[in-house]
């Protein structure tokens, strides 16, 4: 765990009941990064994208700094696209609701036939966009790891 870290610091509490009685709080222990070499393994490896947090404990980063991109890599590997998927969902409503309102003309019999092919449509649109969330994020996590891992010294080069 990082040393000033806050309580609790760590993705994947849970708590809850089981048969009846109180469950105690499990967090998962966070995968320590110390290096520019564990951080480049991390990109080819499954472990990116499993549920224990990253720490990162690398040279050149202070406490805070390597905090902060704990969080922020953490937020990009949890992201599970909801946002832009609601949003693809209204737009797919929308965009099918107008195609068939000018297919058969608004407030028309024919138009309230078809309304269920705009629900179709838009959960459709919903998981197309759910599923772009999750790469757009998992593109960016993979850039923003290259990028931390090219701005932190390597302690075996030599200056």
């Amino acid at each position: 765990m990082i040393s000033g870290a806050p309580v609790g610091y760590g993705a994947g509490a849970v708590s809850g009941r089981r048969g009846g009685r109180k469950v105690a709080p499990r967090t998962l222990a966070p995968r320590v990064v110390r290096d520019r070499a564990e951080l480049r393994a991390l990109l080819g490896s499954r472990e990116l994208y499993a549920k224990r947090p990253l720490a990162l404990e690398l040279p050149g980063l202070s406490a805070q700094e390597a905090f902060a991109w704990s969080e922020r890599l953490n937020g990009l590997r949890n992201e599970c696209g909801c946002s832009l998927g609601a949003k693809c969902m209204a737009a797919g409503f929308l965009a099918a609701l107008a195609a068939l309102a000018v297919l058969h003309g608004p407030f028309t019999p024919a138009l309230l036939l078809r309304l269920p092919l705009a629900a179709v449509a838009a959960v459709v649109c919903a998981g197309l966009g759910k599923a772009a969330g999750i790469l757009m994020a998992r593109r960016r996590l993979r850039r923003e790891i290259a990028s931390l891992a090219s701005n932190v010294p390597d302690p075996t080069e030599e200056d």
